[in-house]
Formats: C-alpha cells, sequence, structure tokens
C-alpha cells in the first residue's frame, strides 16, 4: 500500500508540472526517461517509451522500489543485473501495479488519438485531472499479473504487468469468475494480498479490496453509469 501511494502521488505530480494533462496510459512517439530524468537511448524499442514505468519513473525520486514492491522487489534486483537494453524493457513489462490505461490517459490500443474513433465515441477517457467527476471511486493503478512465456523458465504467471483491462469495453472483457490460474479472466488485476488487490485511485486514496468489487464500471470509467456500462457512439 506504501507503494501504491508513491505512484499515485508521483501520476498527480506528472499531472501538475503538465498544467493538469494526465500521464498517457499507453501511447507510442514519447520519449522516455529514467530515475534520473536522463533520456533512455535508442537501443530501447518504442514501445518502451509507451507503457507508464518509465515515464513515472523520474516523478519517484529517483527510487523504483514503488514500480517493483514487496514480493516482486527481489526482480528488480536481478533485472538491475541484466544488460541495460533488457532491464529497460523488461522493468516497463511487469511493475507491480498495472495502469487503467483505456480509462485513465487514454491507450492507443483502444482508440485513444485515433480521430475516427474519437469523432465515433467522444473523449471516452480522462485526459485532465479537472475533468475527473469522481476521483475518489476512479481506480488508476491496481495489483497486476500477467501469463508469461520465456525460453527459460517455460510458461507461468508473474505477479505484476504494465496494463489493467476493464470488465467491459464495447462488449463483456472478463471471465464471470476470477480465476487465479489465467490473469487474463480479470483484466490482469492480482488478487495476490490474501485474495485482495491494492488500488490507487485518482483521488490520492489507496484501498485494499476484494477483486468482485472491481467488477463494475464505475471503478473504472469516469462516466459510468452502471456497473455494466459500455462505451457507445455519441448521438
Amino acid at each position: 500500500m506504501s507503494a501504491a501511494r508513491s505512484l499515485i502521488t508521483a501520476w498527480a505530480q506528472y499531472s501538475f508540472d503538465n498544467k493538469g494533462q494526465l500521464l498517457p496510459g499507453h501511447k507510442t512517439g514519447l520519449d522516455a526517461t529514467d530515475e534520473h530524468g536522463n533520456s533512455i537511448p535508442s537501443i530501447a524499442i518504442e514501445e518502451v517509451a509507451a507503457r507508464f514505468p518509465w515515464r513515472i519513473a523520474p516523478y519517484l525520486g529517483s527510487n523504483l522500489s514503488a514500480l517493483y514492491s514487496g514480493e516482486q522487489a527481489s526482480e528488480l534486483q536481478e533485472m538491475s543485473e541484466q544488460d541495460y537494453a533488457s532491464f529497460v524493457y523488461q522493468l516497463s513489462l511487469f511493475p507491480s501495479f498495472g495502469l487503467n490505461s483505456c480509462w485513465v490517459g487514454g491507450d492507443t490500443t483502444t482508440g485513444a488519438w485515433n480521430p475516427a474513433f474519437i469523432s465515433a465515441f467522444g473523449q471516452y477517457y480522462a485526459s485532465r485531472m479537472s475533468s475527473i467527476r469522481n476521483p475518489s471511486r476512479l481506480l488508476v493503478f491496481g495489483s497486476g499479473r500477467a501469463l508469461t512465456n520465456s525460453p527459460e523458465s517455460g510458461s507461468g504467471i508473474t505477479e505484476g504487468f504494465f496494463r489493467l483491462q476493464s470488465p467491459w469495453f464495447s462488449s463483456r472483457r472478463w471471465a464471470e469468475q476470477y480465476d487465479p490460474l489465467d490473469p487474463a479472466s480479470y483484466g490482469n488485476i492480482s488478487a495476490r494480498h490474501e485474495g485482495q488487490a491494492i488500488i490507487a485511485n485518482a483521488g490520492g486514496s489507496v484501498e485494499s479490496v476484494d477483486v468482485e468489487e472491481l467488477d463494475d464500471m464505475r471503478r473504472w470509467a469516469d462516466q459510468a453509469d452502471d456497473p455494466d456500462w459500455t462505451i457507445s457512439p455519441v448521438p
């Protein structure tokens, strides 16, 4: 929970420094910097900069432990011993907390910054701090997890992932029940804390919640007015 507080504080500071603009959730074409504010060289592929970790890193006070916390802290140490390109890539992929990028900051994979999509559906994601109507309930970060497959360790689940997916978008995306063996069943949310997930909300609060409580679009999309709300074209 301490790490989640550090992350949401850094996220808010980014907005303050950028005149109220929210940290882009997932966007290509952006620069990325290390925890000291130095540009990450071109050896890092574009997708690394599109993810949030290396764009929020300078706001963490040169301390990356908020990105890899608790049981994941040892992974940060192991990654730091790799070559630089591998370190940069791996750190961007499996942080302890995932970002609700679709609805907070925008995500290229769900139509953000696509003129045709925005024309059809309007400004469906929060892009400015001042535009958020319900900051105390809007999930920004949550405990993440993902399915991995590597030559060294084979397939398995890692407790960390950079992106969380909401239960609904244009249709249902979650399974009816949380499956501990299938991270995608609940949008990569992890119930690793004795059956609960740690979440950080836009208003700065941090909570420990049952994952079933997050099967409610009012926690994910600021404009949602129903647990099963879906995006729809503007009139």
